[in-house]
C-alpha cells in the first residue's frame, strides 16, 4: 500500500483554510480528549475549531491493492 501521509499534510492546511472561511473561526491539528463508557483516550484531527466545537479528519487512501 502507498505511504498517502505526505500528501495528507499537503492537503490539511487546504481544509483548515477552507473551514476558517466556511465557519469563520481558526483551525488546526489538535489532539482532542475521547471518553465512552468510562474508556479514555485521545484522537489527533486534521482540523479542531479555536473553540473546540467543530472537529474534522482527513483521511486518504492509496487506491491500491
Amino acid at each position: 500500500m502507498a505511504d498517502t501521509k505526505d500528501l495528507k499534510q499537503q492537503i490539511e492546511p487546504h481544509v483548515q483554510e477552507w473551514l476558517r472561511k466556511r465557519f469563520g473561526v481558526r483551525f488546526r491539528r489538535q489532539s482532542v480528549p475521547l471518553s465512552e463508557h468510562g474508556a479514555k483516550g485521545q484522537h489527533q484531527f486534521a482540523a479542531v475549531s479555536e473553540d473546540g466545537k467543530i472537529v474534522a479528519s482527513v483521511k486518504s487512501l492509496s487506491g491500491s491493492n
